[in-house]
This record gives structure tokens, sequence and C-alpha cells, in this order.
């Protein structure tokens, strides 16, 4: 299976890793590119997780009917690996309605805020664009 998050990479070797947390995601993208595969195979867990705890949510639901469709990652600044801070603005496409109602392609366009805590990026916030 492809990965979610558009990396034309197989799930296994991409954000999986992430997800069953054998590794931390390296970059402030790659974050975010594995919570975006976490959104689309509804990993809330993960999302809790990777969340920075001043700002996580009690708890997180999942909107009904929603389906994720794409990733496209828009622009990055700061966020590697040597960095301790970093964004990242990207366009998530969905759907929403039960299969015979979709209504057609929608997105979702964020610039988000992520920082090292501990080593590990966390997501911190994010502003929603338009």
């Amino acid at each position: 299976m492809l990965c979610p998050c558009g990396s034309s990479k197989n799930y296994e070797i991409c954000c999986k890793p992430f997800h069953d947390v054998l590794l931390d995601a390296p970059t402030a993208e790659a974050l975010m590119r594995s919570r975006y595969s976490a959104y689309a195979l509804k990993l809330r867990d993960y999302l809790l997780r990777t969340w920075d705890e001043e700002f996580r949510p009690k708890f997180l639901p999942f909107e009904k009917d929603l389906l994720w469709l794409s990733l496209e990652i828009l622009d990055t600044e700061k966020g590697l690996e040597s960095d301790n801070e970093g964004f990242v603005e990207f366009k998530a496409y969905y759907t929403q309605g039960s299969s015979s109602k979709r209504k057609g392609k929608k997105y979702l366009q964020e610039r988000s805020f992520f920082k090292k805590i501990a080593d590990k990026w966390v997501y911190v916030s994010g502003v929603l664009q338009r």
C-alpha cells in the first residue's frame, strides 16, 4: 500500500515506523506527513502523542464520513534536523458525506508550527489559510 502522505513510498517504509513508535520523525515536514497519514488512517493515539502537551486536546474526534484524499506540501520554513522549530504550509484534500452523497473535492490549507521537545518534533498549532 502506498503511504497516504503522498511520498510515493510504501507505507511500511514511510510513515508506519513513526506510527509504530519505531522511529521519530527527523524533520517537521516528516512529522506533518506522518500526522496527515494518521488522520487518513484514524490513528488517534499517534496524533495526540505528537501534539504539544500544552495545546493538545483532551479528546480528538474524527469527523463522520470524511475521506482524506491527498496531501500537498506548499512551503516549509526551518524544521530541519538541526532546527528547534519550523513551519509547514500544506493543503489536505478531502471529500465528506456518505459514498452516495459525496460532494466535490475540498481542501484544508494550514500553516502549521512545530517545535522540538526533548529532541522530538511535535505539532504545536496551525493557522488556517484562505
